[in-house]
């Protein structure tokens, strides 16, 4: 190789690691400006109160309803204690049971946030109609079993096999 050849190799290596400092620069600034995103507009941010707060509310009325359900049957409804007792482990076994269907509609139909939000809504419409049916004016004990084993436990099938993942997936998957 010729001086010449040299020189004009040598320049070519330079001119290559300076647009990658450039490159690195440029990504550098990048990260430092998306540094200075509120903590509250980030995404993972976002989402994890979703997560929170849909997890919540979905734990908190199921536990209410699970603990209230017996005295609400047998002192309101008139239910022998052992059919309330029976009427209570449906609702458990069903609330276990749904899940599989799902997660079998998230992942192979819907996706896991319009899984979420479709059974989300149907759980508030659940605890909306089990409200209601506990008025005294209203007194509807239909009304109260199909709140419960319908929306409630196929809102419970669709949020509790989908809400961790969905919190999972907002990371990469680089350590």
């Amino acid at each position: 190789m010729s001086t010449a050849e040299k020189k004009n190799f040598e320049a070519k290596n330079i001119d290559a690691l300076d647009a990658d400092f450039d490159l690195r620069q440029d990504a550098s600034k990048a990260q430092t400006q998306s540094d200075n995103t509120p903590w509250y507009k980030k995404k993972l941010y976002t989402v994890c109160m979703f997560i929170l707060v849909v997890e919540m509310c979905e734990r908190l009325t199921y536990y209410t309803i699970m603990g209230s359900q017996r005295g609400l049957l047998t002192n309101y409804y008139g239910y022998a204690s052992v059919q309330a007792s029976s009427i209570n482990a449906a609702f458990s076994v069903l609330c276990y049971f749904t899940p599989i269907f799902g997660g079998w509609l998230a992942d192979s139909k819907l996706g896991r946030y319009k899984t979420i939000l479709l059974f989300g809504t149907l759980y508030l419409i659940g605890t909306i109609l089990t409200t209601i049916s506990a008025v005294p004016q209203v007194d509807n004990k239909i009304l109260y079993l199909v709140g419960v084993f319908v929306f409630l436990t196929v809102g419970t099938g669709g949020i509790k096999p989908n809400i961790s993942n969905f919190g999972a997936d907002q990371y990469g998957d680089s350590p």
